[in-house]
């Protein structure tokens, strides 16, 4: 069964199609350094606990 949802299902295909390649580069950056970010928190916070 075909149900049409109105948008791609790859988040990064539709923000370069509508923005462009620059914003899109912009929004992975964003992201990764959030995830980066997090990951570092998590481990000092995991740490400090342990000790």
């Amino acid at each position: 069964m075909y149900i049409w949802v109105g948008h791609p299902h790859n988040l990064f295909l539709m923000l370069s199609a509508e923005n462009g390649l620059p914003a899109t580069f912009l929004f992975c950056g964003l992201f990764a350094t959030i995830v980066l970010t997090s990951i570092r928190l998590f481990h000092i916070n995991f740490l400090s606990a342990v000790n």
